[in-house]
């Protein structure tokens, strides 16, 4: 049996009765009014939060996405499922912290990757990342000269060639440090992320290649010098 409101004498509508606002002390008009105010918060949150992690390197359109879409998710549960009337958005503080304290005053180094984004190369140069990481579908050569030398690279083994036989492997390996040039500022990697059931020991056996082509080439510039 539906109840009557002892203040008002009338029974409670769907939103009353669903989020039980009579019985916490509070009407719709006012979940209303309140309603409204967290927007504006939440609007206000949308447009700093992505200005502050720009600062840092990363790009403001992204962060604007990633951030209604973890406001949204997490407010439509609170009040679906926890049957609470709360809006929860990104931490700014956490964010300013990592922004203005860690990258910029530490001077940590910012990495940008981003897959099959070889047209995007110069825009995501221009972000201020320290580093661009190269997908495996370009090469490592092209990619470089794309976001500059004045910025480091990383990148970039396909990740299924660690499944390849070792003198596939270390072709490939070769192939990749060979299109960086000596250059300083080539972090080898992959050019994606690791694939599931990936054999440990290719990915050690990697490693290996990779000081073993340095350690030569190392040798005739001491041995010129």
């Amino acid at each position: 049996m539906t109840q009557t409101d002892i203040r008002t004498g009338k029974k409670p509508g769907g939103l009353d009765r669903y989020f039980a606002l009579s019985e916490r002390g509070t009407s719709t008009r006012t979940e209303i009014l309140a309603g409204f105010t967290t927007f504006l918060t939440m609007a206000y949150i949308v447009l700093v939060n992505p200005a502050i992690l720009g600062q840092a390197g990363m790009p403001v359109a992204s962060v604007a996405a990633a951030t209604c879409f973890a406001a949204a998710f997490a407010s439509i549960l609170m009040g679906v499922v926890a049957n609470t009337p709360l809006a929860l958005a990104p931490g700014m503080g956490l964010n300013a912290y990592f922004s203005f304290t860690v990258v910029q005053q530490m001077g940590v180094p910012v990495i940008y990757f981003g897959v099959e984004t070889a047209g995007l190369l110069g825009a995501m140069a221009e972000t201020g990342a320290d580093v661009i990481g190269l997908d495996w579908r370009q090469p490592l050569d092209e990619g470089w000269h794309a976001v500059g030398y004045s910025r480091g690279v990383q990148g970039n083994l396909d990740p299924i060639t660690l499944f390849a036989p070792l003198e596939i492997l270390e072709q490939r390996v070769k192939d990749v440090l060979r299109s960086a040039g000596g250059r300083p500022g080539h972090i080898f990697n992959l050019g994606h992320g690791i694939v599931p059931n990936t054999p440990v020991e290719n990915v050690q056996a990697v490693v290996r290649m990779v000081r073993d082509f340095h350690r030569q080439q190392a040798i005739p510039e001491q041995a010129n010098g």
